[in-house]
């Protein structure tokens, strides 16, 4: 079914408050331009309002121009079903209505109108409020909004039936049952019924589920029993071996081997540590002599020290002897030169005070000139500012003594503007009287209530502000009424503004507001000189006169104390023969340095001095003592007391030393770690066996007493009857593992079948969707799922092998494009199906590139020669290659107030 919109006008309906049409559309492919806010999108919004939503609904107020609640916005559209012309008329919110004219003559009118437009366009209206997406079918999804051009998933699902039973039609039966709602009807059951039993992953769910849970936990529980029937068969056994070693052990007596074993043993023991404590006692005798040996050498070697200490002690009193000399030469020398340093110091001191008393005067007499100087420029700026005084107080005295504002002279302006309006009002309210009489001939004017006015005569003209009555000379009146009867009231506002502007005169001082203007003027005129003599004297004494006196006073002062300074220094020809007070202090420094040095260097040579000397005392003394030791008669007394004792204690060192080898090589042989170890081994072994024995009795205690316990439960009954239901609930697991695994069996299959089916049914799909890939991408190929949503793009990439990508995971761009094509399959298949189609794309592709879009193009062009195509953008430039003319909106004929 061909489907041909030729006029779309719109009427008071968002941004066309009067009137606007596009007409002549091509059957083919529109292209709509303009800029933003220029009406593209009002346009594709009328569109979706005339077929989608009821004319009486409440919820379109976004169809109203903004600030108008009384608009009614109407969209009237012509357009041809398979040749046949057809007209809608509707109209929302105000005076609504709904005309359909049919091409046999009817008209219908309302919902009537509505449900045949619905049932012939594929779509529904929702029961209660606006307009839906899953409402709109074929319309939503082949008409694009603005930015949703990449989204099919919110179009698409909304329209399957309509795109299923249009590729049924196409495939007749190839489909088959399993396509149809019947055999998704069977599939679902199934498929119901399996998730009984079994999750989406195959685990055991349900009745399955329990079943393998309850065999599970009785196999557990009987698992359990027979450990208890083996344990206790077990303990049996445990038990008589206990008993057989306890009576073993009773008749062989094993301690009794044991104790008499260790008592051996620490006999053995007790006779190696007597020989360890004679070693011990041996070594402590040979430490002890070793210790005396040592001390006695020590006493020699101190003897012999002290013959050579008198040999050194003697060259050192020499080298004393011979450093003496020199340093008390060196003293004497140094004391010279401190004392022509410190004459010298004495003449740079004199030097610097005449070179000061010189630089005092300089400075008093620096200090004097500049003060007078300072008098003198400020003595000249105290005159000028002066005078600029005095002409600052005769510009004052020239100042009104009650000067007028601005706002003051604005208010008698206004005042008088007032009384000038009123009078002109109440002139033009007046009733104009022109007369021309003979000579002697006369009019009397009085009010309608008799009071006289006026007589006038001769020629002239007259305005009368009231009611009056002109009586004429041969009889008879004429009466006169002012045409415009609020005349009252302007001579109120004129009388009431004269008697405002005399008081705000009298206020003010004047007798006229030019007077007032003028006084104004003159006084603007004085305070403009006033201000700029303020600036001048602010310029010349910026802190004020006082302050300039002052000024004047302070340097007046500051030069006679620089005078009296002058006078009391010394005179000027004394003074000329003082060197420079810099260099003489220079001179100064370096011989205060010279001096210090001097006065360093000798106390260095003086404390040198008596170092030497103290040396030299200390080495006499001490070689004076080593050589009376020397000669002492105890010295060699000493020196023979200990070489005898050295040879004494020699000899008892070589006698305890055969000992200790002696002992040492007994002590060894009878291995006494040997002996401990024996000792530790057989203590351990009569522990250890009492504690076995005492165990072994514990263990046969408490396994009688476990015996006893198992006997009375009957473990071997309570197994039978676990047994038998485990046997039973094994069969109800197996019955249920049979179930579900023939229906997750069944579903596969159907499963399969239906998707082969639905492959075969797809074809005329997808042979479209080739046809436009070709264009856009050749060896590509578009996947898709059961609501006919592309899900997959496969392509071959750069190294030949094919690449697959998620619909979801391709760029904004590329979706947007697979979208438009996918939109054009489906309506060339809706078409082919018989179906009116109409596509309706709002600024697609935006986020294409340059390549991308130069594909697009041919493929739009080929749909456009099917179906009719209103492409709306808002950049021309980039359409201008595709073949058709475009009509631009900012240039498009309107009617008067058609935008805002």
């Amino acid at each position: 079914m061909k489907l041909h919109l030729t006029r779309l006008r719109v009427e008071q309906l968002r941004r066309f408050r009067g009137t606007f049409e596009l007409r002549d559309l091509d059957p083919g492919l529109n292209l709509i331009t303009g800029a933003n806010e220029s009406g593209k999108s009002t346009l594709a919004r009328a569109l979706r309002a005339a077929f989608l939503e009821r004319h009486r609904s409440t919820t379109v107020d976004d169809l109203r121009p903004l600030d108008e609640p009384a608009a009614a916005p109407e969209v009237q559209l012509d357009f041809t079903l398979n040749g046949a012309p057809h007209r809608l008329v509707k109209r929302f919110l105000s005076r609504k209505r709904c005309l359909l004219d049919l091409p046999d003559g009817r008209q219908l009118e309302g919902v009537e109108a509505e449900d045949w437009l619905a049932q012939q366009f594929g779509f529904q209206f929702a029961l209660r409020g606006g307009s839906r997406p899953e409402h709109w079918g074929i319309p939503g999804l082949l008409w694009v909004e603005q930015g949703c051009g990449h989204d099919l998933d919110g179009a698409a699902p909304h329209a399957h039936s309509h795109l299923h039973n249009a590729l049924q039609q196409l495939g007749a039966a190839v489909g088959g049952s399993l396509v149809a709602t019947g055999g998704d009807a069977v599939l679902h059951d199934l498929q119901a019924q399996r998730a009984q039993l079994l999750t989406s992953t195959g685990r055991p769910r349900g009745p399955l589920l329990q079943a393998q849970e309850e065999v599970q936990s009785l196999q557990t529980q009987l698992d359990a029993l027979d450990g208890q029937i083996t344990q206790h068969r077990q303990q049996v056994d445990m038990l008589a071996g206990l008993q057989a070693r306890e009576t073993l052990d009773n008749e062989q007596r094993p301690w009794e081997s044991l104790a008499q074993q260790l008592q051996t043993a620490r006999a053995r023991h007790a006779e190696v540590e007597q020989w360890a404590h004679r070693l011990d006692t041996l070594r402590q005798q040979q430490q002890h002599s070793q210790q005396q040996q040592v001390f006695w050498q020590a006493q020699r070697q101190a003897l012999t020290q002290q013959t050579e200490a008198l040999t050194q002690r003697e060259q050192t009193l020499l080298a004393c002897a011979a450093r003496l000399a020199p340093a008390r030469a060196q003293v004497e020398a140094l004391q010279g030169v401190l004392q022509r340093a410190t004459a010298q110091l004495v003449n740079a001191r004199e030097a610097v005070q005449r070179a000061r008393h010189a630089d005092k005067r300089r400075q008093w007499q620096q200090q004097w000139q500049e003060a007078w100087q300072t008098r003198q420029q400020l003595e000249g700026t105290l005159a000028r500012a002066q005078t600029e005084q005095q002409h600052l107080d005769a510009l004052r005295a020239q100042l009104p003594p009650r000067p007028l504002d601005r706002t003051q002279l604005q208010r008698l302006v206004q005042l008088e503007r007032a009384q000038q309006d009123g009078m002109l009002r109440r002139q033009a309210a007046a009733a104009r009287l022109q007369f021309q009489l003979p000579d002697g001939q006369r009019l009397r004017l009085e009010t309608t209530a008799g009071v006289p006015l006026r007589t006038v005569q001769g020629e002239g003209e007259l305005r009368l502000e009231q009611a009056t009555t002109v009586h004429l000379a041969e009889g008879g009146w004429l009466r006169f009424e002012p045409g415009d009867t609020d005349w009252q009231d302007w001579a109120r506002q004129e009388r009431r503004a004269h008697d405002e502007l005399a008081a705000a005169l009298h206020q003010a001082g004047v007798d006229s507001v030019a007077q007032a203007q003028e006084q104004h003027t003159q006084a603007a005129q004085v305070q403009q000189r006033l201000e700029l003599a303020q600036q001048a004297l602010a310029w010349i004494a910026p802190q004020g006169l006082d302050a300039l006196r002052d000024a004047v006073a302070q340097a007046n002062a500051r030069e006679q104390q620089a005078h009296q300074q002058l006078a009391q220094c010394p005179a000027p020809e004394a003074a000329d023969e003082a060197p420079e007070l810099s260099m003489a202090e220079a001179q100064l420094q370096q011989h205060q340095q010279a001096e210090q040095r001097a006065q360093q260097q000798l106390q260095q040579a003086r404390e040198q001095l008596i170092g030497c000397e103290r040396d030299h005392a200390n080495a006499l003394q001490e070689r004076d003592t080593a050589w009376a030791t020397l000669t002492d008669p105890a010295h060699a007394q000493r020196q023979t007391e200990v070489n005898t004792q050295l040879d004494a204690t020699a000899q008892a060192l070589h006698r305890l030393a055969q000992d200790i080898t002696t002992l040492q090589a007994q002590w060894q042989a009878a291995q006494p770690e040997r002996v401990r170890q024996d000792i530790e081994r057989l203590e351990r072994s009569l522990a250890q066996l009492e504690h076995t024995r005492q165990q072994r009795r514990l263990d046969m205690a408490r396994l009688e007493a476990s015996l006893q316990q198992a006997g009375a439960q009957g473990l071997e009954e309570e197994r039978a009857q676990i047994a038998g239901t485990l046997a039973r609930a094994q069969q109800r697991q197996t019955e249920w593992q049979h179930r579900a695994e023939a229906l997750d069996w069944l579903c596969q299959r159907l499963l399969n079948k239906r998707q082969a089916a639905l492959v075969r049914l797809q074809t005329p799909l997808q042979a479209r969707l080739r046809h436009y890939l070709s264009v856009w991408m050749p060896e590509a190929d578009l996947h898709l799922d059961e609501q006919l949503t592309p899900i997959r793009l496969s392509r071959p990439s750069a190294h030949g092998v094919a690449q697959r990508d998620d619909f979801e995971r391709l760029s904004f761009g590329a979706r947007e494009q697979l979208a438009l094509i996918a939109r054009l399959a489906y309506a060339d298949v809706l078409r082919d199906a018989g179906r009116p189609t109409l596509l309706l794309l709002d600024d697609v592709l935006s986020h294409s590139d340059a390549q991308r879009l130069t594909r697009m193009k041919p493929v739009l062009y080929d749909a456009a020669t099917r179906h009719q195509v209103l492409l709306f953008s808002c950049h021309p430039e980039l359409w201008q290659d595709l073949g058709v003319p475009a009509r631009d909106l900012d240039w498009l004929p309107l009617a008067p107030s058609a935008v805002s």
